[in-house]
């Protein structure tokens, strides 16, 4: 198995070894869902910081204010989730 920093450094070796060995393997497209699955984990990288910033908030704020931030918080673990789910499915298409 080869590291995804390899091909993307060595992409046009990479897809003449492949053809070399009669295999059949569309290194761009190999690199596009490897660049999603990037922008993927930068997305989740900011849900992960707002929900931290929500979490502090919770210690400061009044009970009316805790439902908000409650309410915030469950639609940004829900965006969490789903894009865990789709990180997964990009990292196992290949």
């Amino acid at each position: 198995m080869l590291d995804i920093q390899y091909i993307r450094e060595k992409k046009d070796v990479v897809a003449k070894a492949a053809a070399n060995k009669g295999l059949s393997l569309d290194v761009e497209r190999l690199l596009a869902v490897d660049a999603e699955r990037i922008l993927l984990l930068q997305d989740t990288e900011e849900l992960k910081s707002i929900k931290n910033d929500l979490n502090d908030l919770m210690a400061k704020a009044t009970p009316k204010e805790r439902s908000e931030i409650i309410a915030r918080g469950t639609t940004v673990l829900d965006q969490l989730i789903k894009m865990k789910n789709m990180i997964f499915r990009k990292s196992f298409r290949f």
